[in-house]
């Protein structure tokens, strides 16, 4: 018997805890691959942060360095709260202008806005375009 269709939250639970548990490969690749599976198309561009503001959204960006803080929180130790990881960090960019973007980090329970400014120097130029795939009809 086939079970019955997920939830959305069902599924992220159920993808987040297998992989959890069981470690596989986690790669720019592998991510690519699993967004594909989902109908998701994620084309990588290169793109200068002060351009942001003229791609389609959302898109994905890859963050260097310590994540800034939200506003008026103290840093709490995570991720997406002020601390530093190893690599780059990645983000989904929801909106951008030329002075500005609203982005969402890892842990994030909504968007935050951060000065294009300051946020120049930690961008990777490499970005996802993500779009659902165009299927043949």
């Amino acid at each position: 018997m086939k079970p019955a269709d997920l939830s959305p939250a069902h599924f992220l639970w159920l993808v987040e805890s297998l992989c959890l548990l069981l470690q596989p490969p986690h790669s720019p690749d592998h991510a690519a691959a699993a967004l594909q599976e989902l109908g998701l198309e994620a084309k990588p561009k290169s793109v200068k942060p002060t351009q942001l503001h003229r791609q389609a959204f959302p898109l994905l960006v890859w963050w260097n360095g310590r994540v800034p803080a939200l506003p008026g929180a103290a840093p709490a130790g995570g991720a997406a709260d002020g601390a530093a990881e190893a690599g780059a960090t990645p983000a989904v960019g929801l909106q951008a202008s030329p002075e500005q973007l609203v982005m969402v980090f890892p842990g994030d329970t909504e968007p935050r806005v951060v000065p294009l400014e300051a946020a120049t120097a930690h961008l990777q130029r490499s970005v996802w375009l993500v779009s659902t795939q165009d299927k043949p009809v």
